[in-house]
């Protein structure tokens, strides 16, 4: 009954709307950009050297790699079926040790991201995997993840940044009243993962949890998992910009997207310094600010479509460059094999 009350009350915030239910009016919107440009695809060339602009199956290694190794974590990537024997080895060269985090090369929306403490742990992540191209990399012990949205004009000097945030960490606290089962019903981040949970901390599940206690629940900062994003775009500046811009640099053609980076602290992040960058979103990027709390529905749309505005205008641009968009048949073919990892 409390988790069923919990649930019901995430229907009155939208940040918690499961995430089809959100983007009804900004697919519309899509409806009519794609009917504007003569093309279902008019993003596929926003980012030319992405494959589909980075609105999915985007290999992360393919321009992760890109970047010095200093400003990234160790990664190695590895194909279902190699035997736990060499991914062993290639960890092991790599220095990379456990815990280490797992991810799909071409996952979207955390989808399979987890963290893993053991080699056995990691042999059935492999197994159990749908996807075949798997990354491997060092787990960033930095306190603070942030995403920073990104874009450039083509053959232009504007550049800007539109979207900053930061992720908390995503615990609970003991009251020494509740268990943890019913501190997690209760919670209105966690409860629709509550089976998961329930699974993951079998130990404890029904233990009172001392006053103050705190116990880290999710590894994986992502909304959808129940991490709270704070807008920090008070911290947006011309050095920030600065930096982020020497980051899309490094990727030829790359007019937009989302940069998600650990650091250690905002002080050393704008001193260049003590910092990695996880992964690159492309043309699929959300301005993720719009997830604060403290925001309305009426701001959280009307900041979605000045970005989807922002990407057909990037598309019209590159389509008068030269990048031919890709064709909506590719598009849909590659679409509905990706659809059926999910």
């Amino acid at each position: 009954m409390i988790a069923f009350i919990t649930k019901i009350r995430r229907l009155f915030f939208y940040e918690h709307w499961n995430f089809k239910l959100f983007f009804i009016p900004p697919f519309i919107y899509g409806i009519y950009l794609a009917l504007k440009s003569k093309s279902m695809v008019y993003f596929s060339n926003v980012n030319p050297q992405m494959k589909f602009g980075g609105a999915f199956d985007t290999s992360k290694y393919s321009y992760l790699k890109l970047f010095p190794k200093s400003i990234i974590p160790k990664t190695v990537i590895v194909y279902k079926g190699t035997s736990i024997e060499k991914i062993k080895n290639s960890i092991e060269e790599a220095g990379i040790p456990f815990p280490l985090i797992v991810k799909p090369d071409n996952g979207t929306r955390s989808t399979e991201v987890e963290k893993v403490n053991d080699l056995n742990q990691l042999n059935k992540y492999i197994l159990d995997s749908k996807f075949t191209d798997i990354l491997i990399q060092d787990f960033i012990d930095f306190d603070i993840e942030i995403g920073v949205l990104y874009y450039r004009i083509p053959d232009s000097k504007t550049e800007k940044i539109t979207s900053l945030i930061e992720k908390n960490k995503i615990e609970v606290r003991g009251d020494g009243k509740n268990t943890l089962k019913q501190l997690i019903q209760k919670n209105i981040r966690l409860v629709n993962r509550i089976n998961i949970y329930k699974k993951r901390f079998s130990k404890r599940w029904n233990e009172v949890i001392p006053l103050n206690e705190k116990i880290h629940i999710e590894a994986i900062t992502n909304h959808n998992r129940g991490c709270k994003f704070i807008d920090r775009s008070d911290l947006i500046s011309e050095k920030l910009l600065e930096i982020v811009s020497k980051w899309a640099s490094k990727m030829p053609e790359f007019y937009y997207g989302r940069f998600d980076v650990k650091i250690k602290s905002w002080d050393d992040l704008f001193l260049n310094k003590n910092y990695k960058i996880l992964e690159v979103n492309g043309v699929n990027s959300e301005p993720t600010h719009i997830y604060d709390k403290k925001h309305s529905l009426l701001k959280a749309y009307r900041d979605t479509f000045y970005h989807m505005k922002l990407v057909y205008k990037i598309g019209e641009m590159n389509k008068k460059r030269g990048f031919k968009r890709c064709s909506t048949k590719v598009f849909l073919k590659a679409l509905r094999e990706a659809l059926k990892h999910y």
